[in-house]
């Protein structure tokens, strides 16, 4: 890290927390701009994913399959 500024403790940071910390200016940025973009990745994510289709209602008890006439609820 080295930046100039930066806390002692900067120098002992390793693998990611080197990068995502809350001990430095620019680890402390670079977790909100993770945060951002997770968030706008999710939205786009449900924004373009494949609608599911609709179920098609049938208007005309005579369009349904022979012996499933519902109009006289006798269950059969």
């Amino acid at each position: 890290m080295g930046e100039e500024g930066d806390p002692p403790e900067a120098k002992n940071l390793k693998g990611l927390s080197k990068h995502f910390n809350s001990v430095t200016r620019r680890g402390r940025a670079n977790v909100a701009l993770f945060t951002y973009t997770s968030v706008a990745a999710i939205g786009l994510y449900f924004y373009f994913k494949p609608k599911s289709p609709k179920a098609t209602k049938v208007d005309d008890p005579k369009k349904l399959a022979p012996g499933t006439d519902s109009s006289c609820g006798c269950g059969n």
